[in-house]
């Protein structure tokens, strides 16, 4: 592969992404929702597993590719990389982003709890 090709890659490569904190807020909004912990970890080991299916990708080249063409014009278009895929640190980071999440979110949850038990009293 050459150097320009490699550049057109874009996938989740390195640990963190944008991506990783829209999991850290899906998994504040989880617990918000009152979905159990032992769920959550299920289903997000599901959605990351399933994310990475080639139908996945696929899908996510093809939203890629209308958003290309509704949002950008030919020069930027052809320059937009292809969707390749989580790597596994990636995938796993998201999953750590998710829980942690939840997580932070049960944490706040208590402290309104006791900050307002502490007022009544």
């Amino acid at each position: 592969m050459t150097n320009t090709q490699s550049n057109m890659r874009w996938g989740e490569d390195g640990p963190v992404s944008l991506f990783t904190y829209v999991h850290f807020i899906v998994g504040m909004i989880a617990r918000l929702i009152g979905i159990p912990i032992g769920w959550w970890l299920v289903m997000n080991m599901i959605f990351e597993s399933f994310e990475n299916t080639c139908w996945s990708i696929n899908f996510f080249r093809g939203l890629a590719t209308k958003a290309k063409s509704s949002l950008m014009t030919a020069k930027e278009a052809s320059e937009f990389p292809l969707y390749e895929g989580d790597s596994p640190i990636n995938s796993l980071c998201d999953i750590a982003a998710c829980t942690v999440g939840w997580f932070v979110a049960n944490w706040l949850i208590d402290l309104y709890h006791e900050w307002h038990m502490d007022k009544k009293n």
